[in-house]
């Protein structure tokens, strides 16, 4: 397996490599599991040195992702372990929500989100996570105020956490469909770089359509594919079928995810428990 460049689970945070194996690492085995907390640092570092990780940048990312709120740090003797904060687990919990429904990338061409937002609400402090959070959810800009996404989204959930009652206050959010002469096809081909699209997704395909599912050592795959998955996420918002060619490749790459998944989950489950009760406790 190569290491690639992803942006994870929460769009939130600076694109990483190492911080988004880490978030899914959390986001697939500790999130919603109702017996884990905590990772011990060795873990960490065992299942993203397989994937091409050195032992300090693991260490130095979980130290960062402690201090941007992410994670929570807990000694154990002599071992550091790390736990989701609700911010994290916020975070995270959004990611799997899209990420996990039958159809992530489908919309129905009828009905659009559009955000307005002034300059009082996104200021020079927030705006990188304001739109990065935005760009997560499906939005595109149609300026520099005006943001539109397919389907419903719920803005005050999205950016209830990031925004102060006040601002959220200050947003215009609107569900519609579109009138002539806006249509579709011409939105998406507009405001979306399909090429890019295309291409991210044909990537997902080319490491894991044929991907055969290991008999051992399973975690670090399941890990891997769930980054890449979570990548994949973030670049296509999921766009009306109208203004798509007929073999757009988002239905492939679904079907691809939920074989490798089905098929990893159980055994991946099994190794990351027996790994955490090798340091005495889950």
């Amino acid at each position: 397996m190569t290491k690639q460049t992803r942006a994870g689970w929460a769009n939130d945070v600076e694109s990483s490599s190492t911080q988004s194996l880490l978030l899914t690492l959390f986001a697939l085995l500790v999130l919603g599991h109702p017996n884990r907390e905590f990772v011990p640092t060795s873990l960490a570092v065992d299942v993203l040195e397989e994937l091409g990780v050195a032992e300090n940048a693991t260490r130095t990312t979980l130290s960062r992702m402690v201090k941007r709120g992410f994670l929570v740090r807990q000694r154990r003797g002599r071992v550091a372990w790390f736990g989701l904060t609700e911010q994290g687990r916020r975070l995270l919990s959004r990611g799997r929500a899209r990420g996990f429904r039958p159809t992530p990338f489908d919309h129905e061409d009828q009905e659009w989100t559009l955000l307005n937002a002034n300059s009082s609400v996104v200021t020079a402090k927030n705006r990188y996570l304001f739109q990065s959070r935005l760009s997560w959810a499906g939005f595109a800009a149609l300026d520099t105020r005006l943001w539109i996404a397919p389907g419903r989204v719920d803005v005050a959930d999205l950016l209830g956490d990031l925004l102060p009652r006040e601002g959220i206050a200050r947003l215009n959010a609107l569900r519609g469909v579109l009138e002539p002469p806006s249509r579709a096809v011409a939105i998406t081909q507009t405001l979306w770089n399909l090429a890019d699209i295309r291409s991210t997704h044909e990537q997902f395909l080319t490491t894991w359509e044929r991907y055969p599912i290991p008999k051992k050592r399973v975690l670090a795959v399941f890990v891997h594919l769930g980054s890449d998955w979570s990548e994949l996420l973030r670049v296509d918002p999921g766009l009306p079928a109208s203004g798509l060619d007929a073999d757009w490749p988002a239905a492939r790459s679904t079907r691809t995810f939920r074989r490798l998944f089905d098929g990893l989950e159980r055994a991946a489950d099994a190794e990351f428990e027996m790994l955490v009760r090798g340091h005495g406790e889950i």
